[in-house]
């Protein structure tokens, strides 16, 4: 199971490096972080959080803390 969350991850952060002006980037930056928090990567998950919740709205906002809630970092979270 873990191995498919690296792939994964893998996949998404080529969307995000590759095509940052793509309609998708948002979703595979929530899905960075998703998978980085799984597989327990909660510093670097963190650092993808912060570059999704400069440009995300509220409701997005929320949904990436719900990605990151697996690494217990509420402490360094901002509001949305």
């Amino acid at each position: 199971e873990n191995e498919e969350w690296v792939k994964a991850t893998r996949s998404f952060k080529k969307i995000i490096t590759n095509y940052p002006d793509s309609p998708l980037k948002a979703e595979s930056l929530y899905r960075v972080v998703l998978g980085l928090s799984f597989q327990g990567r909660c510093a670097e998950a963190l650092r993808y959080f912060k570059e999704a919740e400069e440009s995300s709205s509220i409701a997005e906002a929320y949904r990436l803390r719900y990605a990151l809630s697996s690494c217990n970092l509420s402490k360094s979270l901002s509001s949305p």
